[in-house]
């Protein structure tokens, strides 16, 4: 089995990086570096390993720091793991000792050549066209999880955290920025940066670019982005320093760490969006907005990404994961933030309850698979490394994370956090770290309530999955309480599945208080016997506010309790039936696994629910069944009765936007709309189309409406229509726009042009960034008359598709 992890006998002190980025002029695809690295022996060795990745290497020097002796070195590389071994040269070092001595420092000199590649990792290239349309060329980076090796040697790997010097040599008509301040030195010939704090090599950034910003010298805070598109980041730059200062006031006024903050608006970007340390980036559409080109949704996106990012500034950056087993630690508590943080600055967004049914609702459906994972997951490999960057390590984790909040309270898991951060800080963690400085502060805070944190979580981040509670009344007005792990498809090993969690039970009784969360009792076995919390002619429910990560099954009638409940808890009952646990009046038990028609599974208040959160959970769950019913004899009942549901806010909500929306109507709208003309609703079609015939004449369509307006009229209309709205998108200096519009083309019912599509997503074309090929066939495969031929598309293409 292949080794892929760093020998820890030598620890990185200190980096001095000096670049010379986009040598080529017309076509920049190379650069140039040297890396000096100060390194400890911890363990006295005969070799050094390092990494480096794609880079051809023209010299490696190493010096004895207390002797200032020149040691002569050779190097052995192996490109499955990117090891860089350098050992002592015996025959050239006669008089010189044949080890790297325990506690001394060397100096590891580096020089080589690298490779601006296109492919959005490591050091590459990113071009766009200017108002003149000629192409404008930068170097930008992304590094995590193991691409800073393609930029300089390095000790990459998050355990390996060091500071760093970086210099980087001007080029005419461009800037360079990093992670820290530009020194103000007067050099010339080179920008030199500030030496940073102590950081692992993933966070390292650096963009050389011709781009502008908007500037907050007070709170010196920057949005950067291309000149043409600069205008469009007011709103990121409004609430970007907010969002900060929103996470310190959570974590009980612990300071964000570094001296400035860049966000940078990248033209080609992988991932949507990467925290380094003091300088964040991000896809254009994820960054950039503007109101009559981007929707609500696009904005609340774009706050909440920022949000995600910011909280990385302290969870990830100032504490950083021992190895990636621990991912969790940074992206679980970023998923958390990005809702919570956004909340305190966002306050009629009501986004925590869109966490609900957004990430825990999520998080329930991929863990309910068999092929999930722990969220403490062992990884050992570029791959294995890779495949967790998901649902169980964003979603899951934050959801895990706010059932320890209500658990502990809140007061004490702040102040949990602040313990933690300042223990840890310029260092690294594992899970234990967080459970230890958790434990600390609720023994001195809520002695009366203390549990264990680490042997609750364990039951949460050691294993797969979930439980299933039935709650089952029992004679003398007791309930019997069973756990049993849910998976949606049961496996032939699904009873034999022991698996146990420690649960946090809470409930809530009629005329209650439901934002009352505390813990009622601890569940730590299969089973449990409690008193019934209220008469027996009053019904309770338990898990208000879905805050424990699991799904319960109860025997009382939802229907009565729908006036009384307020909006999470209407959607988690909502999510419930998604999962197929409907109540069988013929058996009184409730049936998780024979029932998954709608006809069976309804609410039957739904057509009398009127708000957005219950209603985004329950078409979430219409949404599996619409994909099982297409095609089958009876989705045209599907249909008609879906429609009957929806009539009264469709027709509430209408066709047209005012001013008065507040943002969640505005989601809500969209959401209803879409439904309304995907079911083939003449009305929602008609206007659809109406719509869509002035956008030839240059009229405007709302933002909101766009996306429901271009797919419906495409779906129903030719080629003509398709060529227009393509010529649209080519044409939009909006990257909100041009995202919306790629999924709107792969509306189309006309299979030349869904072919044509898909083929110019992986061809040349530079109206399609290689970042947006993905959207193409997402688009595609999401279209019922365009799954088949995604899916050959897929089959006829693959090597292409794998190697691009």
């Amino acid at each position: 089995v292949t080794d892929y992890r760093l020998p820890t006998n030598v620890k990185p002190v200190h980096y001095k990086i000096t670049l010379n980025p986009l040598i080529e002029d017309l076509d920049p695809r190379t650069f140039t570096g040297e890396v000096q690295i100060r390194v400890k022996i911890i363990e006295e060795t005969d070799s050094i390993t390092l990494h480096y990745n794609d880079l051809s290497i023209n010299t490696i020097s190493v010096n004895r720091i207390n002797t200032e002796t020149d040691i002569a070195v050779y190097h052995e590389y192996d490109n499955i793991t990117h090891f860089c071994t350098i050992r002592i040269n015996k025959v050239e070092n006669e008089d010189v000792e044949e080890t790297f001595k325990t506690n001394e420092e060397y100096i590891i000199t580096i020089n080589y050549l690298g490779y601006h590649r296109v492919d959005m990792y490591g050091f590459y290239r990113s071009s766009y066209k200017d108002e003149n349309g000629d192409t404008v060329w930068l170097a930008t980076t992304q590094f995590e999880p193991g691409n800073a090796r393609r930029a300089f040697p390095c000790f990459d790997e998050p355990a390996f955290k060091a500071t760093f010097e970086i210099s980087i040599l001007r080029k005419r008509n461009l800037q360079a920025i990093s992670n820290m301040p530009r020194k103000n030195d007067g050099n010339q010939l080179y920008d030199n940066f500030e030496t940073t704090r102590v950081m692992p090599t993933y966070l390292i950034a650096f963009i050389v670019s011709d781009f502008v910003a908007l500037e907050n010298d007070t709170e010196n805070f920057k949005v950067w982005a291309r000149k043409g598109a600069i205008e469009q980041a007011q709103y990121s730059f409004e609430i970007g320093p907010s969002l900060l200062h929103a996470i310190e006031e959570f974590l009980l006024d612990f300071k964000y760490p570094m001296p400035k903050m860049d966000e940078v608006a990248v033209p080609d970007f992988s991932a949507g969006a990467m925290e380094n340390w003091g300088l964040t980036t991000y896809r254009e559409r994820i960054i950039l907005y503007d109101k009559d080109h981007a929707t609500a949704g696009t904005k609340q996106q774009i706050a909440t990404v920022v949000a995600h990012e910011f909280a990385h500034q302290w969870f990830g950056d100032l504490v950083s994961p021992e190895w990636w087993n621990y991912l969790w630690l940074n992206e679980g508590f970023a998923t958390y933030f990005e809702s919570f943080a956004t909340d305190m600055v966002e306050r009629d967004w009501r986004l925590r309850e869109q966490f609900v049914v957004r990430d825990l609702q999520s998080a329930l459906a991929a863990d309910a698979l068999s092929t999930s994972h722990p969220i403490t997951q062992f990884v050992d490999s570029p791959n294995s490394i890779r495949s967790i960057f998901d649902t169980i390590s964003y979603e899951k984790a934050g959801s895990v994370i706010r059932m320890m909040e209500h658990f502990l309270t809140t007061e004490v898991f702040k102040e949990g956090l602040k313990r933690y951060l300042q223990i840890r800080q310029y260092s690294n963690a594992n899970e234990e770290h967080l459970y230890d400085a958790m434990n600390e502060k609720f023994l001195s805070t809520k002695p009366e309530l203390y549990e264990d944190v680490a042997k609750i979580m364990h039951t949460w981040t050691r294993q797969p999955g979930y439980p299933v509670l039935t709650i089952t009344s029992e004679e003398e007005n007791q309930l019997t309480i069973t756990q049993k792990r849910f998976l949606l498809t049961p496996t032939s090993t699904a009873e034999e599945d022991d698996s146990l969690w420690t649960i946090p039970l809470t409930y809530a009784v009629q005329d209650s208080n439901f934002d009352d969360t505390s813990t009622k009792q601890w569940m730590r076995g299969s089973s449990l016997k409690i008193s019934r919390p209220t008469e027996e002619n009053r019904w309770f429910i338990f898990n208000p506010q879905q805050t424990e990560n699991a799904l319960s099954r109860i025997t009382n009638s939802i229907a009565d309790m729908h006036s009384h409940n307020h909006y999470p808890t209407r959607s988690k009952i909502i999510s419930l039936n998604y999962h197929g646990k409907c109540y069988n009046k013929r058996t009184h038990k409730y049936d998780g696994h024979h029932s998954l028609y709608y006809s069976r599974c309804h609410y039957p208040r739904w057509s009398s629910e009127a708000d957005y959160i219950p209603w985004y959970s329950a078409l979430n769950a219409f949404s599996f069944l619409n994909l099982r019913l297409t095609g089958t004899d009876i989705y045209p009942l599907f249909q008609e009765y879906l429609w009957k549901l929806i009539q009264n806010l469709y027709e509430g909500l209408a066709f047209e936007e005012s001013d008065a929306d507040s943002h969640v109507t505005q989601l809500h709208r969209s959401l209803i709309i879409q439904w309304a003309c995907n079911l083939e609703h003449e009305h929602c079609i008609e206007t659809a189309k109406q719509k869509f015939s002035t956008v030839s004449n240059g009229n405007t369509i709302p933002a909101n409406l766009q996306s429901v307006t271009y797919c419906t009229a495409l779906r129903h209309g030719g080629e003509e229509d398709w060529d227009l709205l393509w010529n649209k998108y080519v044409d939009s200096n909006y990257a909100t726009e041009q995202s919306l519009i790629l999924g709107a083309l792969g509306c189309t019912t006309n299979q030349t042009l869904i072919n044509r599509y898909l083929m110019m997503s992986i061809t040349n074309n530079e109206n399609i960034r290689r970042q947006d090929s993905a959207s193409v066939f997402s688009a595609v495969y999401s279209n019922p008359e365009g799954f088949q031929l995604a899916f050959n598309f897929l089959q006829n293409n693959y090597d292409e598709i794998a190697n691009s």
